[in-house]
């Protein structure tokens, strides 16, 4: 089950056991302003943030392109440890197949995270994913779209 979490202006659900980091909750926060900054354009759906600096946005080509690249942006000094959060702007919902490989995609590239935006029913199946989350030793924070 997930619990109620808020870090400056970023609430959210936690889901799983692990918690986002003070570092990983401003992460957090400028990804979900980048995706929701960049929706009236039709872009943008995903990024990646690591230590305030957004490395990589999601044009046309899709979260798992973009997570490979993302492998050759890591930054300096974060060789042996998870740093960085792919935060996603979704319409749909994911089936729980999907998810696992998005997941375990993330933890492949030393993300610390993942948080997931969208309307409730877009986001309602990552919920579920807790043991997910778990075992590939990343945060999972689900955030409702807020109004305006």
């Amino acid at each position: 089950t997930g619990t109620e979490r808020a870090r400056g202006a970023v609430t959210g659900c936690v889901i799983g056991r692990l918690q986002p980091s003070r570092r990983d909750a401003a992460d957090l926060e400028k990804g979900l302003a980048a995706v929701t900054g960049l929706a009236p354009y039709g872009t943008g759906a995903s990024v990646v943030v690591a230590r305030a600096y957004i490395l990589a946005v999601e044009a046309a080509e899709g979260v798992e392109a973009l997570l490979q690249r993302v492998g050759a942006l890591r930054q300096w000094g974060l060789r042996n440890r998870r740093s960085g959060v792919l935060v996603r702007r979704i319409e749909t919902a994911d089936d729980p197949a999907a998810i696992d490989r998005l997941l375990g995609q993330a933890a492949a590239q030393g993300l610390a995270g993942v948080a997931v935006t969208g309307s409730s029913e877009a986001i309602e199946t990552y919920g579920d994913a807790a043991r997910m989350a778990d075992a590939h030793g990343l945060f999972l924070v689900t955030c409702q779209k807020t109004p305006g």
